[in-house]
């Protein structure tokens, strides 16, 4: 219902195919970031980039329903963000791959654009070297089958032309498409093009050329052209495919169909405006109108519900998490004991294989519940619970979206610089950025958790420009800051972080505040040798400096999760649940001692294990004078593989 439609986890968990990567760039505050991460909260990460000063992003203001953690904000090595620096891509580029581990971006947004009032004629002219590098920024950023999207306005000139020529030989398909939300007579259209064909073409270096080159003839171009080259036409880049191959291609043909289809329809816009200007009480077909009307038959409100604000971390998990299906805040270990690990007799825990999984212990503590909320006037606030004083209490330097509820283990990491700095070890989940999946099977949470923690990781870049200050303006005049040129009407500035010193003290100490969170590795039962092993293996390659191995920790024992095994369906509470056997047919049946209500046996479906049961029953051993020993845990597990338990 509308009413709960602000309330967490009020449907059913969102479908996640996986981890969508998206860049944004030239978009300042970042609308289409905002969208993005709506439509999947949890299961996409972005990365933007856009200039310093008034129109930078805004992520702390996007809809409760976008988590601004999933979305990573870059300004390149000067921290100014200027597009019309080769540099600055180039960087955006390692940036994306390291923060993708290579995978790249699946989509690239761009939506530059820059005040050009009295020179709306030339707006194409001006929009020249922002559109150019917000092509190269695309191109260089996708990964192969990568998908763009670009606001573009008129697209006459042989530059533009040529752009798109180029474009439409790297992409599976190119297309210009003006919404219908965009204003008719408007000359606003965007660019649309589906699958590059290869990843990191040479197109990127050549197009990096052509602005190189570009910002080389600006200082010589007169200052009253105000940004745009003179006539003279060797003064500026003007054609990047001979005119002749244009005209034959399928390119040119298309262009020139587009340009002609978007421009009847402006200018039969144009000619209805004026005319709704002579003709007094005439309606015009206004877009807030039609969304009106359209809102109105379909019962949706008018405004986007508001969040409800609490005022405590507990008023947030009750009513936000919880709901009405109670959950513990803090994780009770039992220890495995020397009866229970084999394969016969009334205390055998572990009768299947594909019941259990294992997973490293590498903390003396026990496994801790971490919250992710919202409170009145902040977001993103993290909370554990401390059992001294039964109370949620801040988790300093840990980002989770709202709506997250995650069980970890902190652990001690030994980093590159042979310092130690506490860690999150995440294994399980009842929610993930508004999701409620603690029913889903243990193998779906893992897999959806794995999914949230990646797209949370920040590259220490970063993490020091996000707290590093903004200073200066960045010269745009009524812009979306991060989209234009050199002087005024473009933009460009240079916006000034302020004193070089206090702000590297700061990007330093926000790096060593950051807690990491990172997936636990969780091993099939039969993997139990690797499990143990898993240090020794971390410890190797931290020394012999292989793969993403700066960091390393220590095993102090294993915990056995019930994560992959079914059980069957239970009646709750189950204090008033009574098995019977029916004098007629012999069937067994469950009866209610309290209402009478009687349930049949084999009517009970086997569900998988839950959240709340998987983490009462998780067991931990120890490594250091555990009992049973490392030897006899690695013969049972060898044995119940024989045996195809």
């Amino acid at each position: 219902s509308l009413a709960e439609g602000n309330r967490l986890g009020s449907g059913p968990p969102r479908d996640v195919p996986g981890l969508l990567f998206f860049g944004d760039v030239a978009a300042g505050p970042g609308g289409f970031s905002e969208y993005v991460l709506w439509r999947r909260a949890g299961s996409a990460a972005g990365v933007g980039f856009t200039l310093r000063g008034d129109h930078d992003f805004t992520p702390e203001r996007f809809h409760y329903g976008a988590p601004p953690e999933m979305f990573h904000t870059f300004y390149g090595p000067r921290n100014d963000g200027d597009l019309y620096d080769s540099e600055n891509l180039r960087a955006l580029q390692q940036l994306i791959s390291r923060q993708t581990r290579g995978e790249m971006l699946h989509m690239m947004m761009g939506d530059g654009g820059f005040d050009v009032s009295g020179n709306e004629n030339i707006q194409e002219v001006m929009n020249k070297q922002l559109l150019l590098t917000q092509f190269a920024a695309a191109v260089g950023a996708l990964r192969r089958g990568g998908h763009f999207v670009c606001k573009c306005f008129d697209l006459f000139t042989p530059f533009s032309a040529g752009l798109l020529y180029l474009m439409a030989t790297y992409f599976d398909g190119v297309s210009i498409y003006k919404p219908a939300q965009s204003r008719p007579a408007n000359s606003e259209r965007y660019l649309v093009c589906r699958g590059l064909r290869v990843a990191n073409p040479p197109l990127f270096e050549h197009l990096l050329h052509i602005n190189d080159r570009i910002n080389v003839l600006k200082p010589k171009w007169p200052s009253e052209t105000r940004g745009v080259a003179p006539s003279h036409a060797a003064a500026d880049v003007v054609h990047l495919v001979p005119e002749e191959v244009l005209q034959q291609s399928d390119v040119g043909q298309y262009l020139r169909r587009s340009n002609g289809r978007i421009g009847v329809l402006q200018a039969r816009a144009l000619r209805r405006l004026v005319a709704y200007m002579h003709e007094r009480g005439g309606r015009v077909c206004d877009q807030s109108l039609t969304r009106e009307d359209c809102l109105r038959a379909w019962r949706m409100p008018f405004e986007v519900p508001l969040p409800i604000d609490y005022a405590s971390a507990e008023d947030f998990f009750l009513y936000e998490v919880e709901r009405g299906d109670p959950l513990p805040r803090m994780a009770k270990l039992s220890l495995l004991q020397q009866h229970q690990w084999q394969l016969r007799g009334s205390g055998a825990l572990f009768k299947r294989i594909s019941d259990w999984v294992v997973l490293e212990a590498c903390s003396d503590r026990p496994p801790l519940l971490v919250l992710g909320a919202d409170l009145v006037g902040r977001r993103g606030i993290s909370f554990v619970w401390d059992v001294r004083t039964n109370m949620w209490v801040e988790a300093e330097g840990v980002r989770l979206p709202r709506g997250t509820l995650i069980l970890v283990e902190r652990v001690a990491e030994l980093t590159e610089s042979k310092s130690l700095r506490d860690a999150m070890h995440a294994f399980d989940a009842a929610l993930l950025a508004g999701d409620d999946v603690r029913r889903l099977p243990y193998a779906e949470r893992y897999r959806r958790l794995r999914v949230l923690v990646h797209g949370l990781r920040r590259e220490s870049e970063v993490i020091r420009q996000s707290v590093q200050r903004r200073g200066g303006s960045c010269g745009g005049k009524g812009g979306k800051g991060g989209k234009g040129g050199r002087d005024s009407r473009h933009g460009r500035g240079r916006g000034s972080s302020g004193d070089g010193g206090d702000d590297e003290e700061l990007g330093d100490a926000a790096v060593r505040a950051e807690v990491p969170i990172r997936i636990k590795e969780a091993y099939p039962l039969q993997q139990l040798g690797q499990a143990l092993r898993a240090a020794e293996s971390r410890d190797h390659a931290c020394r012999v400096g292989t793969g993403d191995a700066a960091t390393t920790w220590s095993c102090r024992g294993l915990f056995f999760f019930p994560g992959h095994g079914t059980v069957a369906a239970t009646l709750e509470p189950a204090h008033e649940w009574k098995p019977h056997t029916s004098s007629k047919t012999g069937q067994e049946y469950w009866c209610n001692v309290r209402t009478g209500e009687s349930v049949w046996k084999k009517s009970l479906k086997a569900r998988p294990l839950s959240f709340r049961n998987c983490m009462a029953s998780m067991t931990r051993w120890a490594r250091q004078g555990g009992e049973p020993s490392e030897a006899d845990l690695l013969a049972l597990a060898e044995e119940m593989v024989q045996q195809g338990r």
